[in-house]
């Protein structure tokens, strides 16, 4: 197995991107607790439904959200180095290469964004796709690294990487009953997640059924008609003679890239919607998801960081 084909396989992503979660989860709660990702809530959330339903259930109140999480990633880094041990060549002698194949995207990412940018009419250039200033008592280094392992995490593995299962099981092994039932049964377990984590709903299976009975319909209905846009455009680019594999490819960064720029723009916390940080933060996110989708989670979390540091060392 080459370099390529060893370096984009999740396993060995994860070897590289938990420890580097984990350094972030440590500095946050020992430096900055009340410093908040984002990206890093959302990543969250069900850790947070988690702990609500043991409360709800089983009035186990001692469990933090932060201890699930971290614990669950410990999980899933001795799962990782199990996976590589029962590899017939160790994939470690790999590791300097990927930082510097990194590297050298980080370096560039900014630099062809602004070449694009300056191919489209009426843009102007904002230098940063982050906020310029900091607060002198954050390190800006470790901001970096959470920023670039949880929007990598969220956008690019579970959001760029899902769209993508879900079109090659429909366009490419044409199993759209396979693939509309992991939806179906994705959005009503979720479903019946959020409702669990309600308060007081463990003290009434009537009250947790009809609430249910009320929102499951909803959620299942909106997840089929994305399902069907998503393959719509989908088969669009296929009339284009696009492979399966490149049409769902493209569809997914395109969808990931727009999301995660606007993610950005929402909420209290968000930044003005500006059409230039838009459409940076969009190309920035679409070259990200390339890496991501030809060179794996590793690859990207890595260039995101670098990206972030070079930004807040020559900028802020």
């Amino acid at each position: 197995m080459g370099y390529y084909q060893r370096t984009q396989t999740l396993a060995f992503s994860l070897i590289l991107v938990v420890p580097l979660l984990l350094i972030y989860e440590v500095w946050l709660f020992k430096v900055q607790p009340e410093v908040v990702n984002a990206a890093g809530v959302m990543a969250h959330v069900p850790f947070e439904y988690l702990q609500q339903i043991l409360v709800n259930l089983g009035g186990i109140k001692f469990v933090s959200v932060s201890l699930l999480f971290n614990a669950v990633m410990v999980i899933l880094l001795l799962v990782a180095f199990v996976h590589t041990r029962k590899q017939s060549e160790s994939q470690f002698g790999a590791i300097p290469v990927l930082l510097v194949e990194a590297g050298v995207y980080g370096f560039f990412l900014g630099h062809v964004v602004v070449f694009l940018m300056k191919l489209l009419p009426n843009i102007r250039f904002s230098p940063l796709a982050m906020s310029p200033t900091l607060p002198r008592s954050l390190d800006p280094v470790m901001l970096s690294i959470g920023a670039g392992v949880y929007e990598e995490l969220v956008f690019r593995l579970i959001l760029v990487g899902g769209l993508y299962f879900i079109g090659i099981l429909v366009f490419e092994r044409e199993q759209f009953a396979k693939a509309a039932a992991i939806v179906a049964v994705s959005v009503l377990i979720t479903t019946g997640i959020y409702e669990l984590a309600q308060p007081g709903i463990g003290d009434s299976w009537v009250r947790f059924r009809g609430a249910y009975v009320r929102h499951a319909p909803y959620a299942l209905g909106a997840s089929i008609l994305v399902l069907f846009a998503f393959c719509t455009l989908i088969a669009i680019c296929r009339k284009l003679r696009m492979t399966p594999k490149l049409a769902t490819a493209c569809i997914s960064i395109l969808i990931g890239s727009l999301v995660f720029s606007a993610f950005h723009h929402i909420g209290h916390h968000g930044d003005p919607l500006v059409w230039d940080v838009f459409t940076f933060r969009f190309l920035a996110g679409s070259i990200l998801a390339a890496i991501f989708q030809f060179r794996g989670l590793a690859v990207a979390v890595y260039t995101h960081v670098i990206y972030d540091i070079l930004v807040v060392a020559f900028y802020s």
